[in-house]
């Protein structure tokens, strides 16, 4: 099947600007002053798991705009790419918020983060390579 024109798949609009407008929002989400967390909910570590899942999400976007604009690297390399992104910008998230009267910088908010992108990198991938060969397979099917 031949590949779409770029503009049939969307355009910079839609897969770079997401990647751009999710990190807003989540340094945004990062500045506010909020309450703290009730000790039951601290315990059950819902923070991280937020990190994990702000920063999975943030790999993604990252990986789209990433795909757009990278045709030539392999989905590997973009995919590595986005998470590298991901994670430089929760390393910067966290000394922002080292700086912030009501906030306080936290590494294991950092290993969260990485580990979010890290995971997503690898289902990015994970799916590239499933794909290709599903693709690989049906075309052998056809030739025979």
């Amino acid at each position: 099947m031949p590949e779409l024109p770029r503009e049939a798949r969307g355009g910079f609009a839609k897969n770079v600007v997401p990647a751009f407008a999710y990190a807003g929002l989540v340094f945004w989400g990062g500045t506010v002053d909020l309450p703290p967390m009730p000790e039951q909910a601290a315990e059950i570590g819902w923070d991280k798991i937020g990190h994990v899942v702000a920063f999975g999400l943030m790999q993604w976007v990252w990986w789209r705009a990433i795909h757009h604009e990278f045709k030539a690297l392999s989905v590997r390399a973009q995919s590595l790419l986005a998470a590298s992104v991901a994670s430089v910008l929760g390393g910067v998230l966290e000394l922002y918020q080292g700086a912030l009267p009501h906030r306080s910088a936290d590494l294991l908010d950092l290993v969260a983060d990485v580990l979010g992108a890290g995971l997503a990198a690898g289902i990015v991938i994970q799916r590239a390579q499933s794909r290709t060969q599903s693709l690989a397979a049906s075309s052998n099917l056809t030739n025979e």
